[in-house]
């Protein structure tokens, strides 16, 4: 279905933000908009997903959704 991304809508007040660095905004460059309009929840689905059926595009989902998750790390 998707994958956590590591954005969260910490303060509900629909600016998202890196789970890793609370207080750096996150860009939002890739909402899917086409079949189900994103955001649409962010008070209620204040975690951000990327739909693998929606070519990957963000979304707003529910935290305690069962999902797979994407992680990035510098290497040393």
């Amino acid at each position: 279905e998707g994958y956590w991304i590591g954005g969260y809508n910490f303060n509900n007040d629909g600016d998202l933000e890196w789970l890793s660095k609370p207080n750096q905004p996150m860009p939002i460059i890739d909402w899917n908009m086409e079949t189900y309009p994103q955001p649409d929840g962010l008070s209620t689905q204040p975690c951000m997903m990327i739909w693998r059926s929606f070519d990957f595009r963000w979304g707003d989902h529910w935290c305690n959704r069962l999902l797979s998750y994407i992680c990035e790390f510098q290497h040393q």
